[in-house]
């Protein structure tokens, strides 16, 4: 499949308000999802996709400028409740901010990414018992190793360490599988 029908798939919201942000069927809005800005720029990059260099960018700017929570420096979910939600570690993606900083020398994206690892670096994830989930454990953990590559903050590297070791203690040895409470049944 080319890559300008991939691209086109996702429907942009209008307005400038709407910039960045993405929808499909019974008003669900999907950015924040998966690192939708990484992905489209990614996809810009290996097809020089203008059109998708520019969701892309316009994408990380949405999230800089509209998506994230003052109070927690997370970004609101996903979903119907996209402003109304609790912003939760396991869905908080900084890759894209921090290539679409890189690729246009954008400090202010550079830095919203830097905050958003310092966000993840304090709030541990969330979850309990049959709510606990690998994803908030193992994402915020990919996007903490992406940034220290970038940014070797001693900070950042021991709350890496911390989820690390959280998801390693979750090891069964009996049935070489990890165990978090999404798979646990009574």
């Amino acid at each position: 499949m080319d890559s300008c029908r991939v691209y086109n798939c996702i429907i942009e919201l209008p307005g400038e308000r709407g910039a960045g942000d993405f929808a499909r069927s019974g008003g669900t809005i999907t950015n924040g999802e998966f690192d939708t800005a990484l992905g489209l720029l990614r996809l810009a990059l290996a097809t020089g996709n203008r059109g998708a260099f520019g969701r892309g960018l316009r994408c990380a700017q949405h999230l800089r400028d509209r998506d994230l929570d003052a109070m927690t420096g997370l970004p609101f979910p996903h979903g119907r409740g996209h402003r109304t939600g609790v912003p939760v570690s396991g869905h908080a993606w900084l890759q894209g901010l921090m290539l679409a900083g890189l690729l246009t020398a954008d400090d202010d994206l550079i830095e919203a990414a830097k905050s958003l690892g310092r966000a993840l670096a304090v709030r541990p994830p969330m979850g309990q018992g049959r709510f606990e989930r690998a994803r908030d454990y193992a994402w915020p953990l990919l996007e903490l190793e992406a940034l220290l590559l970038i940014d070797p903050d001693p900070v950042l590297a021991a709350a890496a360490n911390r989820l690390a070791r959280a998801i390693d203690g979750r090891f069964d040895p009996v049935h070489h599988t990890y165990r978090f409470g999404e798979g646990e049944r009574e």
